[in-house]
């Protein structure tokens, strides 16, 4: 096999070389196929070039509903809970950091001093909530928030 089914769950910025990490997880008991179809172990040498796809969700296999739960693709790690924590936090350091509160003040408020807590003003009404534990996956502030923080990284990128 060619392929394996593996959970998208964060990504992280390296300014150092202008790129993006992308983070998918794989159940241990799908390590080894994975290991295979990757090649074994990169080479920091050489780069090796794959291709991802997002499955949809009639095309991934289910695992029956657990007692009390719901059915998930199986090999999937259990990202229900932390994937709203790992936006919210995300939101929360990007507002900690003083390039970005002065890219969200010239951005969306130049007239402002800006400044921690006007930056955290400023993203609650981008995005359309009363509070940052709104802005979770799925829903129109994550998406819109998504659009703020990706132009951030673009900007930033060519800084």
């Amino acid at each position: 096999m060619t392929a394996f089914r593996a959970t998208y769950s964060d990504w992280k910025l390296i300014r150092t070389r202008k790129v993006v990490q992308i983070v998918l997880e794989v159940s241990v008991e799908q390590a080894d196929q994975a290991y295979r179809v990757l090649g074994g172990m990169p080479n920091s040498g050489e780069e090796t070039w794959v291709g991802v796809a997002r499955l949809e969700d009639g095309n991934a296999e289910v695992a029956p509903a657990s007692p009390g739960g719901t059915a998930r693709a199986k090999g999937a790690v259990d990202v229900v809970t932390t994937a709203p924590k790992r936006l919210i936090q995300q939101v929360a350091m990007a507002c900690k950091q003083p390039k970005f509160q002065t890219w969200v003040k010239e951005c969306l408020d130049p007239n402002h001093e800006g400044g921690l807590v006007r930056t955290e003003v400023l993203i609650r009404e981008y995005c359309g909530v009363k509070s940052r534990s709104e802005i979770l996956p799925g829903t129109e502030a994550a998406r819109r928030w998504d659009r703020l923080y990706s132009r951030y990284v673009a900007w930033d990128l060519v800084e």
